[in-house]
């Protein structure tokens, strides 16, 4: 039996958010994030804050993500940078999410970091 374009091949699997599902009636599969730890950065130059690792669960497996950063740009934005790994002439990501999976960690990483940063300047 041939599988249609829309399955998961690898059994037990869900598919990532945003994925299409053969019945539109089952509920797609939670993911959860988790933030154990954040460290803090004291920068010289300032755009660099802290690192961090996540975990990423869902339908009971876990992946764990190494490496990454949460930086602030010149005009006050933060911003959450995945890990990578650097080439001869620029850097290529070691990890890649779906829009709707990196959206879910990148608000867990700066809810993370503002709850830190709040409980030190209080």
């Amino acid at each position: 039996m041939q599988q249609s374009s829309h399955e998961n091949p690898r059994k037990g699997n869900p598919p990532g958010p945003g994925s299409p599902q053969s019945d539109s009636s089952q509920a797609s599969p939670r993911w959860t994030v988790r933030v154990p730890a954040l460290r803090l950065v004291e920068s010289a130059n300032g755009s660099l804050l802290a690192h961090t690792d996540i975990e990423l669960s869902c339908c009971g497996e876990t992946l764990r993500v190494y490496g990454l950063s949460v930086l602030e740009g010149d005009a006050g934005a933060r911003w959450v940078s995945w890990p990578q790994r650097k080439g001869r002439e620029k850097y290529f990501p070691v990890v890649a999410a779906s829009k709707g999976l990196r959206s879910l960690v990148e608000s867990a990483v700066l809810a993370r970091f503002d709850a830190l940063k709040s409980e030190g300047d209080s």
